[in-house]
């Protein structure tokens, strides 16, 4: 019997299930910060632009209105989509084994 930690194929493909969806989640969590600095600093984003022929105060305010809807929405969409990964996440850290669990090797019959 080894005393040598041993993962298994079942247990390395749900490790790597782990890292990538941890990395999914990190790059969604970057997005949503990115989003809100542009919420809170007002420029425009280039597929965020929306045109309007008139510039009448009133039409330059609710063109900008239209801006912060289209950006809060994607917001929206980001936290559902990250809390779709949270959840898989969950359950593929239950599969995982257990940090001080031990496995021995196969052993080879004659």
């Amino acid at each position: 019997m080894s005393s040598a930690k041993i993962i298994l194929a079942s247990q390395a493909r749900s490790l790597n299930q782990y890292q990538n969806l941890r990395s999914k989640i990190w790059e969604l969590c970057v997005n949503i910060y990115f989003n809100y600095q542009y919420l809170k600093k007002n420029p425009t984003r280039n597929y965020a632009k929306i045109n309007i022929p008139h510039t009448s105060p009133a039409t330059v305010d609710k063109q900008q209105k239209i801006q912060n809807l289209s950006l809060r929405d994607e917001i929206k969409f980001l936290y559902m989509k990250k809390e779709k990964l949270n959840n898989t996440l969950h359950k593929v850290h239950l599969k995982l084994p257990k940090n001080g669990e031990k496995h021995d090797a196969p052993s080879k019959t004659p």
